[in-house]
């Protein structure tokens, strides 16, 4: 019908699989960052406010390490936190208990006013770097990390996520078996279910399969791909994700479990506007909104049908967690 517009046919979508598998076969021959277009690294060390404050320890590696005359640790754990008195504390006493070989701990604390600077204090001897200033949200905060971690890779463990018992043993395996590779990603618990595995992009594409708390980043990925959009308030990470297709059969996975998740964090308890970040991150890198509609309007639909029951999967799921011996 005249003046109707023509929605893909097989003819285009296999002209464009045959583009894609061709730009894979070149990049194939190329090392990873040479697969990655160099964007702007960003400024550097984040500039603080007459109001910040923290520290910095030299010889603080959990090595015990002098910060002066050694190289840098192969893992920098960063942690954020806004008036999180209780769920620091968790975190910390898994981060001391843990005491990863070759690594270091850097706090970035968002002004609180309850009480966390207190418990940072409290165990400053096993921090490396920390700051305290109001910033810009999540994305803000992340940044300010990865600029502060000396680390040859990055693993963001927020306030209330923890290290699994036995994360020491597996990050310092991965340290021997893995490096250089531009991200290495484990596995996460939350809830009493288990996520995170080695996807195509194409699943990427459709949700997030990356949880931060399991993933190591190689620290100078961020200078290639450049660092989270502190213009978003939520699914960041997601579209940082998005960046590394390039890349992506580089990224190394181990079917261990490095972190405990803390239920109800921020995308989870706005998953409606989580998936319309998403939805936005998708036409941002690939256009074609019609797809990317469609998968916004797939998850929606599985989560109405799922509402039902989500109560009795929560409390499956409970006790199955409640069956596990308690981290110490």
């Amino acid at each position: 019908m005249a003046g109707r517009m023509r929605g893909p046919t097989c003819l285009d979508i296999a002209a464009g699989t045959n583009c894609f598998l061709d730009a894979m076969h070149t990049m194939a021959a190329m090392s990873w960052p040479d697969r990655l277009p160099l964007r702007a690294a960003g400024p550097g060390a984040p500039r603080r406010s007459p109001a910040a404050w923290g520290g910095l320890r030299s010889g603080s590696w959990f090595g015990g390490m002098s910060e002066m005359s050694s190289p840098p640790p192969f893992l920098s754990i960063v942690t954020i936190v806004w008036n999180g008195r209780s769920s620091f504390k968790k975190t910390a006493a898994s981060v001391i208990r843990e005491q990863v070989p070759d690594a270091e701990w850097v706090v970035v604390d968002g002004a609180s006013t309850d009480g966390t600077v207190e418990e940072i204090q409290n165990v400053e001897r096993n921090v490396s770097r920390w700051i305290s200033e109001k910033d810009r949200g999540i994305a803000d905060a992340f940044n300010k990390g990865a600029r502060l971690a000396s680390g040859e890779y990055v693993l963001f463990l927020n306030a209330g996520d923890c290290l699994a018992l036995g994360a020491a043993e597996i990050l310092n395996r991965i340290a021997t078996q893995h490096r250089g590779a531009p991200a290495i990603l484990g596995r996460i618990e939350m809830s009493g279910r288990r996520h995170g595995k080695a996807v195509p992009f194409w699943r990427q594409y459709m949700r997030n399969h990356l949880p931060h708390q399991a993933m190591l980043i190689r620290r100078d990925l961020f200078d290639a791909v450049g660092f989270y959009d502190e213009r978003r308030r939520l699914g960041m990470d997601f579209e940082w994700s998005l960046r590394l297709r390039p890349v992506w059969s580089e990224i190394k996975f181990v079917p261990d479990l490095i972190s405990i998740m803390e239920p109800g964090g921020v995308s989870v308890s706005n998953a409606e506007k989580t998936f319309e970040a998403y939805h936005e991150a998708r036409i941002e890198h690939f256009g074609k909104p019609w797809l990317s509609k469609f998968v916004l309007i797939y998850y929606r639909a599985k989560r109405k049908l799922l509402k039902p029951v989500r109560p009795l999967i929560t409390a499956i799921r409970q006790k199955r967690v409640q069956s596990q011996p308690p981290l110490k």
